[in-house]
């Protein structure tokens, strides 16, 4: 008998995909009268002028600890809008399994049983969480000189939770409003150092200042 893949949680691209799916992804069960049967589906939206390369990283991730086919499409009336979906049970009960929620993510926080995890390991879930819902941008009368990391989110919890880990390595980062805020270039490096991206608008940027010590171009 083939043995079914399911990977374990202390993976590095099971953590990655895990925070990936709390930034832009959720898990959704209900009856589809055209199919007749329940289907357990597991969504992760992207953006698809900026983000095909980063969808198809994730494409791969699923792929390879679950063994599915599951490709990028462009959402239904919505040509900006990508959709990597999968309606296989054993990945949306793989993510149930670790703490995920089925339906609105209103809360969403990195499982209890995920912040046991060591530090380099709770990192890969930031990175997913900052590939998914932040962006790296510098201020016009700072010259641009200052990068600044932002990782928005409605949950008041999950952005303490953010905050709580990256001080514990000595990445000084602060609550403003929805969104926790990484300043000065110092932090920068350290972030990509400890934490890094996999989304190539990320990179980009990084490359940017690397090169020319200023974040001239539009952020993302």
């Amino acid at each position: 008998m083939t043995k079914i893949k399911r990977p374990d949680i202390s993976d590095d691209r099971a953590l990655e995909l895990f925070g990936a799916m709390i930034g832009d992804g959720c898990l959704s069960k209900y009856f589809a009268s055209y199919e007749r049967r329940v289907l357990y589906v597991t969504l992760l939206t992207g953006n698809s002028l900026k983000e095909n390369e980063y969808q198809l990283y994730l494409s791969n991730i699923l792929s390879k600890l679950f063994d599915v086919n599951c490709k990028p499409r462009i959402r239904r009336n919505s040509s900006n809008t990508t959709i990597l979906q999968t309606s296989t049970k054993r990945v949306f009960d793989w993510f149930i399994e670790n703490g995920f929620p089925v339906g609105k993510k209103d809360g969403i926080v990195i499982p209890k049983k995920l912040l046991g995890l060591p530090k380099n390991k709770l990192n890969k879930i930031i990175r997913g969480i900052f590939d998914t819902d932040g962006c790296i941008s510098a201020r016009k009368d700072e010259n641009y000189r200052y990068p600044y990391i932002f990782i928005s989110s409605s949950s008041i919890v999950l952005r303490e939770q953010i905050k709580d880990i990256l001080r514990q390595q000595k990445i000084p980062a602060y609550v403003h409003k929805d969104t926790v805020v990484v300043r000065g270039i110092k932090n920068f490096n350290k972030w990509f150092e400890l934490i890094g991206s996999s989304n190539l608008r990320n990179l980009k940027r990084y490359k940017e200042f690397q090169t020319s010590g200023r974040l001239l171009s539009v952020g993302l």
